[in-house]
């Protein structure tokens, strides 16, 4: 079973994500990535921040953990929402950054407006419909 974690970051009525650009398709993702071998959970979401957004991030809370199987592949994904609390936001440098490892298509870090979630493909839907009704059940999220 393979681990994964992804960040929630959520400022000024935005959600931060990566914008995912390959040949056929356009998609958004929450940043993150796989767990390593001998890593927490919140170790490697803090390693994965860093990594893909040049940023060090403090973890506010666990959101969920949900199974997302691909194929054959087994995997668990660990949603956590956090905040930037230092670095320079696109100063990342993981492999997905280079060309030469085998990524398909550009990672992007693009803010979305969190009141237009749907009308983009945010990957996984499931976390992006379950985090829109959490906001709306919250006091601080304004329209």
């Amino acid at each position: 079973m393979l681990h994964r974690v992804r960040a929630i970051i959520l400022k000024n009525n935005q959600l931060l994500t990566i914008k995912r650009v390959k040949t056929n398709i356009t998609y958004f993702v929450f940043p993150g990535g796989g767990v390593e071998s001998g890593e927490g959970l919140e170790e490697a979401i803090k390693r994965e921040c860093e990594e893909e957004l040049g940023v060090n991030i403090d973890i506010v809370k666990k959101f969920i953990s949900k199974r997302f199987d691909i194929g054959e592949i087994e995997q668990v994904e660990h949603f956590y929402i956090c905040e930037i609390v230092s670095g320079e936001l696109g100063t990342g440098d993981g492999p997905e950054y280079n060309n030469n490892l085998g990524y398909e298509g550009t990672h992007k870090i693009e803010w979305l407006d969190i009141f237009d979630l749907l009308n983009y493909d945010l990957r996984p839907k499931e976390i992006a419909l379950k985090l829109i009704n959490n906001l709306k059940d919250d006091k601080k999220f304004k329209s």
